[in-house]
Formats: structure tokens, sequence, C-alpha cells
């Protein structure tokens, strides 16, 4: 029993933190993004939210369903349907778009996107990198993700730190001060 049962390398690193390190050595995605997502801000929030909101036969998380599930949604935004639930509130239209309702009640809270009142505060491709940020964080282990090519090309998109700053309210307090207004609009 002795030495076939010992641990001889280090234990293998499973969640967010095996995909910080994960996304941070891969090609292509800048070192603050993973930085910025996964230091515990908006969208470590949101994703602790959406597990902890996630109905009792959806608890045991073997697999990886609820990366495939936010992969599909991601990829099931339509345009077409999107812009005609634009004026709606988040909630309603993300229900309205097929979104299970655990999904479309964690993103519709005041805390998160429903802050914005309505879906056209949100851009689409920014709904879907949302999404697939998402997986990142609730992933049991990213690089064995059936959604892994997915999440990376993500991370890997030009843009993505300033779009999911704006999206989570960082860029439009920083832009306000920068101008000297106040909530007032002086």
């Amino acid at each position: 029993m002795g030495a076939l049962h010992r641990r001889t390398g280090p234990a293998p690193r499973r969640g967010r933190d095996a995909a910080r390190t994960f996304l941070t050595r891969s090609p292509g995605v800048p070192a603050e993004l993973p930085a910025y997502v996964f230091g515990g801000a908006f969208y470590a929030r949101l994703a602790d939210r959406l597990l902890g909101n996630l109905p009792w036969y959806r608890r045991v998380l073997r697999g990886h369903r609820l990366c495939t599930l936010l992969d599909a949604q991601a990829a099931k935004l339509d345009p077409a349907a999107y812009a005609m639930l634009a004026q709606t509130p988040v909630r309603d239209a993300l229900r309205g778009l097929g979104f299970p309702p655990f999904l479309a009640g964690t993103l519709g809270e005041d805390t998160a996107l429903g802050a914005r009142c309505i879906l056209g505060g949100v851009h689409r491709a920014d709904l879907g990198a949302t999404l697939r940020v998402l997986i990142a964080l609730v992933c049991p282990e990213l690089g064995a993700c059936p959604t892994c090519l997915a999440v990376h090309t993500t991370f890997a998109s030009p843009g993505l730190l300033r779009r999911l700053r704006v999206l989570a309210g960082y860029d439009r307090q920083l832009s306000r001060s920068r101008t000297g207004r106040t909530r007032n609009g002086r």
C-alpha cells in the first residue's frame, strides 16, 4: 500500500484556479483579461450567483452539463429574435429567447445585467461573450470541457476586456469621473 498509493507530484488543480492558469498560458489571450475575470469582481460574483441559483436536479455537476447549456444559449442568440425583444426587461426577454428560468433569473437580477432594465442596453455579442466567460468560471475542468475551444476563442477576441468592463458598469463610472459629471449630469 505504501509507495503505490502516494502521490509523487502536485495534486491536480481543478475549477477556477486551473481555468485561470489554462487561459493565462493560452496563446492570444491577453494576460490582464483572466486577471480581471477571475479577480473576484463582477463576473466571479455573477458565476457564484448562477451556481447558487441552480435547480436541485442540476446541483450535481457531473461532467459539463452547465457548460454546454451556457454555450448552447450563447450560440442560440438569434439577431432577429434579440432585436424584437430589445424593449423587454432582461429576465422576460431571456425567457422569451428560451433561456432556462434559473439562468434568466440570475442574469436579470438588478445586480447583474438587469441594472440596464431592458435587453436593448446589452449588445448581443456582449451577452454571448458573457455566457462564455461564465463557462470559464463555473467549469469543473476547463481543459477537458467540450466548450473549451469556444471559451478560448472568446477570451482571445480583441477588445473583450473593454467590452466586459463596460458591461459590468466599470467604464461608465470611470468616464463620468473623468469628465467631472455627477449623477445629476452636472
